[in-house]
């Protein structure tokens, strides 16, 4: 069972506020209408590079100490991070996506890694391995995907508006690796919890380097620099700027940065560096070459902005969901 819906927009414009919203938004809102075939685009799975500032990506048990982020912090931090798995047997290299617990059972992650069967497949915590590259693999422990709680995927000729899942797991995988923090809800659409300069985390599951970009990686960590606030209603006019509604939609809903991410980094949580979470990871550059211009980094959903889009996750920050 699903609560809450995916939100659609058709090519057609049968009333006039239709045909406005389509113009706004240069001719185009979009949903993958099949997200079967989303591993067409999910985390830019043609492109087999990394998209950053270059190669920080490292092994999450092989990390040396980055920015003032220390590796007990990190050792803390990796344990609610997930990866999505089409089956509970060890060893398995189906998967795909990252994501992390925000509680006991609660995991969230990107809208697009959505698939119709989500509901059959499985987290799976602990796909580390010992050290850096060619160690050992730890034992996987998996958690089956009990209920898609809410989801939206949307995007625009501005890029991703909402982006976004939210499963319930069984077996509250919370009491064995705890979860992430995530922000207090805010009034001021214009907080997104972290500002330009900080420094951000993004621990997941990209593709291994060399290997397969159709499935997810060994868990990775990748520590940079907040390098915007998208701040999409500086592009509009005044009109839509003074409509709170329009203002409400697009505005400072991604988080920009020059960490490096590769496929299957989607869903990953960014984190600041007290492991709270502040944004989901979503999109890069849909481009080969690197390093990025000065004006398009890799980008989160901001939390504060999926606040403002789904009441279940927003009270899920409240302390107010019950089952």
């Amino acid at each position: 069972m699903m609560f809450g819906r995916k939100l659609t927009m058709k090519s057609t414009c049968p009333q006039l506020i239709l045909c406005l919203i389509v113009l706004i938004f240069m001719g185009a809102c979009q949903v993958m209408e099949d997200e079967d075939k989303f591993d067409e685009v999910i985390g830019n799975s043609k492109m087999n590079i990394v998209l950053g500032y270059g190669n920080s990506l490292a092994y999450i048990n092989e990390y040396k100490e980055k920015k003032g982020v220390s590796e007990e912090n990190v050792q803390k931090y990796k344990k609610h991070v997930g990866t999505i798995a089409a089956s509970n047997i060890v060893g398995d290299p189906d998967k795909f996506c990252s994501g992390t617990l925000i509680d006991k059972n609660l995991f969230i992650t990107a809208g697009h890694c959505h698939k119709s069967n989500i509901e059959e497949m499985y987290i799976a915590f602990n796909y580390e391995l010992e050290g850096g590259e060619g160690t050992a693999s730890r034992t996987e422990m998996f958690f089956p995907i009990e209920e898609v709680l809410d989801y939206r995927n949307l995007t625009s000729g501005y890029g991703r508006i909402i982006d976004f899942m939210l499963l319930r797991l069984s077996g509250d995988p919370g009491d064995t690796f705890g979860w992430a923090e995530i922000p207090n809800v805010e009034e001021d659409v214009t907080k997104t919890d972290v500002s330009v300069g900080d420094t951000i985390i993004i621990i997941g599951h990209p593709m291994e380097d060399p290997g397969d970009p159709s499935v997810a990686g060994h868990k990775q960590i990748s520590v940079g620099e907040v390098r915007d606030i998208d701040h999409t209603i500086d592009e509009m006019s005044d009109a839509i700027k003074n409509t709170k509604s329009f203002f409400d939609f697009l505005a400072y809903r991604l988080i920009e940065y020059d960490n490096d991410t590769r496929n299957h980094n989607s869903g990953s949580g960014v984190l600041n560096t007290e492991g709270l979470l502040v944004g989901i990871h979503v999109q890069s550059p849909d481009k080969s070459d690197v390093p990025f211009s000065d004006d398009w980094f890799n980008s989160a959903m901001a939390m504060q902005h999926v606040y403002r889009h789904s009441e279940i996750v927003k009270s899920v920050a409240n302390g107010t969901l019950s089952f």
